[in-house]
């Protein structure tokens, strides 16, 4: 994110009243969530900061900077690049604010995850065995009442 790099020698409070002219909920404490990481600008107001500044997105975030926020729960097959595997999965999910601050990389390193990824396929290992679990019981249970019918039935 390059977004205060890119301002150079504008005050925050210029571009604030740019971005005004197109969505007037804008104010500076918002506007120093978007310099700082903390939030993204909607689509609007990134067009107007970029406008402002003669740039493109790109030129302030990262394409999965960009693409994490804003979406809805949804599960897609990544487009394979050079430096991924061909079965790697984007996951992108909405979730409280609050509860973002659990995925900071000093949090997460302490509870001994390498990082938010390592996070997520450990729960998904975990979410595995317990369906495993639970459908070995299911199994069981029918075999038992299907043993027990049969029993009845003779």
């Amino acid at each position: 994110m390059r977004l205060k790099e890119l301002r150079g020698d504008l005050k925050q409070k210029e571009v604030v009243q740019h971005i005004k002219k197109t969505d007037k909920r804008v104010d500076s404490g918002l506007y120093s969530k978007y310099e700082n990481g903390v939030a993204l600008p909607t689509p609007e107001q990134l067009k107007a900061i970029c406008e402002l500044l003669g740039v493109e997105p790109l030129d302030i975030y990262s394409e999965a900077e960009i693409n994490l926020k804003g979406t809805k729960a949804t599960v897609h097959k990544a487009a394979a690049k050079d430096s991924e595997e061909p079965d790697t999965y984007n996951l992108c999910v909405r979730l409280e604010r609050g509860a973002a601050r659990w995925f900071r990389k000093d949090i997460l390193a302490a509870c001994g995850y390498r990082n938010l990824t390592h996070w997520v396929n450990v729960g998904l290992l975990r979410l595995k065995k317990e369906y495993e679990k639970v459908t070995a019981k299911a199994k069981k249970k029918a075999a038992r009442i299907e043993r027990q019918n049969g029993r009845r039935d003779n």
